[in-house]
């Protein structure tokens, strides 16, 4: 049971650090704008009379839920950090690990050399259409690695998250209080670098799992059938 509840709760610190790093920089720069109860009018007043009624626990979880809501559409997924990285979360050694086994689906048509652009095409179209796909296929037939690779990208989509958004709060504090906060920049872009590392940590298990056969990859199973059709339209070689 706690294995299931466990992707959850991993899912959910993002957003809700998100928007807890928010509301605390909005609060520094508007905070002191904010009237009190006493000078409400209207709906906010309500609000206030409201809050009063229902107590401070059940005060303190709504402004949780409108923390995470705020968190969930603020937060930046793991594709749109990979434009941040200017590449695809993929370490030098794993693309060449599944390059070379992208270049394996063209054995026949290029035996002595490489055919150009094809092994390029078909490792862009493994990674950026076939990876959502591939880790379905984990759930269903090799959940620990799923659950594992599902960790390792949260753990590198928060820490990238947090250090994105803990800058608008470093600055906001620099200029508002004192300018040594801006010491904290460095402790972002910190965290910022180790969490974009560890989202390619996680696609390591992807490909790893791809080239040891655990999971297959359609795109190159078309290719493989296109090769072997080839090597069969041209025949034995009889000399």
């Amino acid at each position: 049971m706690l294995t299931s509840l466990l992707p959850g709760f991993r899912h959910l610190r993002t957003p809700f650090a998100v928007g807890a790093l928010f509301a605390f920089t909005f609060w520094i720069w508007r905070g002191a704008s904010i009237p009190t109860h006493s000078e409400m009018h209207g709906f906010p007043n309500h609000l206030y009379s409201l809050a009063e009624l229902a107590g401070r626990p059940i005060t303190t979880a709504a402004l949780a839920f409108v923390t995470y809501i705020i968190g969930d559409i603020l937060k930046l997924s793991t594709d749109q950090l990979s434009i941040l990285n200017r590449s695809p979360h993929l370490s030098l050694v794993n693309y060449f690990d599944l390059r070379r086994f992208a270049r394996s689906a063209f054995e026949k048509r290029a035996p002595h050399g490489e055919p150009s652009g094809l092994v390029d095409s078909l490792v862009r179209k493994i990674f950026e259409e076939e990876f959502p796909e591939i880790r379905m296929r984990l759930i269903i037939s090799h959940l620990d690695l799923y659950l594992e690779h599902d960790r390792i990208e949260s753990e590198g989509e928060f820490r990238a998250n947090v250090a994105i958004f803990s800058t608008l709060l470093w600055i906001t504090l620099a200029i508002k209080w004192s300018p040594l906060f801006a010491i904290g920049l460095l402790a972002s872009a910190m965290l910022l670098v180790n969490g974009l590392r560890t989202l390619t940590d996680a696609n390591k298990i992807i490909v790893q799992s791809l080239i040891s056969g655990v999971v297959t990859s359609r795109y190159y199973e078309e290719e493989k059938q296109c090769d072997q059709a080839c090597e069969g339209e041209t025949g034995p070689d009889v000399s």
